[in-house]
């Protein structure tokens, strides 16, 4: 379980952000670099019938690939998948809680922003997301493709190392 000292947890937009919708309880935007936990920290609030959008778990699906082995022409579908939700989920009110995972802290703030969801963003030291994807053998075939990924969260982000 992820501790509170690694998470943002922001009650408004950063300063000069617009909230699109107000914040509705029961939506989270979980953001971070590969193998930060996003997925982990979801699972221990989620509870049975919550919606879900992961975009590796969905492209997995989609392919029948496994795991992080998906065609490049797979981000595009899963991609436009993806637009789709967040515009059902701006309009729908719903008693299940709704959790979208973004990678990408940017595209975070605005799918948090469009669908009145609580932005979290998880402080995973790269030391630890480095390990984790060296010691996944579900992450091989893509495994330099992360760990770029994750050099490239650091830079553009300029989380702590």
């Amino acid at each position: 379980m992820v501790e509170s000292q690694n998470v943002t947890h922001p009650n408004k937009p950063p300063m000069g952000i617009r909230r699109l919708n107000p914040l509705r309880p029961g939506r989270f935007v979980v953001s971070g670099p590969p193998a930060s936990g996003k997925s982990t920290w979801i699972e221990g609030r989620r509870r049975p019938g919550d919606l879900i959008w992961d975009f590796d778990v969905v492209a997995s699906a989609v392919t029948r690939c496994e795991m992080w082995n998906r065609p490049p022409e797979a981000v595009d579908c899963v991609t436009a998948m993806r637009q789709a939700f967040v515009e059902w989920a701006c309009s729908v009110s719903t008693n299940s809680q709704i959790f979208v995972i973004a990678g990408n802290v940017r595209s975070g703030e605005f799918v948090s922003r469009k669908i009145g969801a609580e932005l979290i963003v998880l402080r995973t030291p790269r030391v630890v997301c480095i390990q984790r994807i060296q010691n996944d053998p579900a992450r091989a075939a893509r495994r330099a493709e992360q760990l770029q990924a994750v050099d490239d969260w650091f830079g553009e982000f300029g989380a702590k190392q």
